[in-house]
């Protein structure tokens, strides 16, 4: 289990240090894996402006190398926005709208598996092949039976990879369960890997328990998932250590199981009704586009995922060399995408999926329906 070899105090202490000098960046630059230690030192570079354009133009050059602009296409499909029974969602995050009791009583909705079907083949009939399903922390779907249900309905709309952002199942049986039903990644953000934060943005519900959290991914792969999805929400802590222990479990999961990576790329955005309003840790676009090539340096193969959270051009921009993977059309209502009126769990930018494949064919990108793995 990640849990029992994760230390933050010593990735905390790898980040108490001079930075490196010139000649120390362009020698990490040149080498063709870069363990913790050495991905500290990179991160410690981005305080020098002319050493974070070199990381970020290595990383640009490193995924093209291995994707030649080719970006991956995902849509997530919103399924729940909690229990209606019991005042939606079970968590209490401080930065989410969807925390319990804000998202009002008529407003609740958990698709079944026939309206997950025909959403999924509404999605598919745009154009796109691949579709990430999407639940607040719901207990009808704390259930891994359940769970599979969804994604089968997913498989038989027509998509070929399905995956899953639930709070994550208790036993790696569970998560064979879904294997079985189609389901080939699972994600998981840790938000932040830093105790006394996760404490104070998670202060009561099942999300409480960072431990379980932490573990997730463990039981995902044990169970026979394929891809892990691993991030950090910016903003909520100091990015440097966040990317920094989200590299340290990627780097785990690849040597322990072999998991394909997708690295997250979620930034903390202003919502309705939640009592956190400022981001309490400073996360701006460089460090953002930094963060997203020290991923490729570190693991080439995996895909950093830039989302609808930001704007399509600062996406566009992170994006270079390809090897990532993108998301144009983009609703975070409960079955959004055929009807409104929902309760939204946050704003996003949004572009079809005709135009998008166009805007970025015109970019030089060559735009994909299916992951890679």
């Amino acid at each position: 289990m990640f849990t029992e070899r994760f230390n933050p105090d010593v990735l905390a202490k790898m980040l108490d240090a001079n930075s490196p000098s010139a000649n120390e960046v362009s020698r990490l630059l040149q080498m063709d894996s870069l363990d913790v230690p050495e991905l500290a030192r990179l991160i410690l570079a981005s305080d020098n402006e002319t050493s974070r354009l070199e990381v970020i133009s290595a990383g640009n050059q490193r995924r093209e190398s291995v994707w030649q602009k080719r970006l991956f296409l995902m849509p997530p499909l919103y399924i729940s926005d909690g229990d209606p029974n019991r005042e939606g969602c079970l968590d209490y995050c401080v930065y989410c709208p969807w925390r319990h009791g804000n998202v009002p009583a008529d407003k609740l909705t958990r698709m079944n598996p026939d309206e997950v079907r025909r959403e999924a083949a509404h999605l598919l009939q745009l154009g796109y092949g691949d579709i990430e399903l999407v639940a607040a922390t719901d207990p009808e779907l704390l259930k891994g039976q359940n769970a599979a249900r969804m994604v089968a309905a997913t498989r038989e709309a027509g998509a070929q990879n399905v995956g899953i952002n639930f709070f994550p199942l208790k036993r790696s049986g569970d998560y064979r369960a879904l294997a079985d039903a189609g389901c080939t990644f699972a994600i998981v953000w840790q938000e932040t890997y830093l105790a006394d934060i996760y404490k104070k943005v998670h202060p009561r519900g099942p999300k409480a328990n960072m431990q379980y959290r932490l573990e997730a991914h463990d039981r995902a792969l044990q169970g026979g998932i394929k891809t892990a999805g691993v991030a950090f929400l910016g903003g909520l802590a100091d990015w440097r250590f966040e990317a920094l222990a989200t590299l340290d479990h990627a780097l785990y999961l690849r040597k322990e199981y072999g998991a394909n990576i997708i690295f997250g790329m979620p930034r903390w955005k202003d919502g309705a009704g939640i009592p956190m309003h400022t981001a309490p840790a400073f996360y701006g676009d460089k460090e953002y586009e930094f963060v997203g090539a020290l991923y490729s340096l570190a693991i080439p193969e995996a895909l950093p995922w830039f989302s609808t959270r930001e704007h399509f051009d600062l996406s566009a921009r992170c994006a270079k060399g390809g090897g990532c993977m993108f998301t144009l059309d983009c609703s975070t209502e409960v079955g959004g995408y055929t009807k409104q009126g929902g309760f939204a769990q946050f704003p996003v930018y949004s572009r079809s999926f005709a135009q998008g494949v166009e805007w970025l064919k015109n970019l030089g990108y060559d735009p994909q329906i299916h992951l890679p793995w």
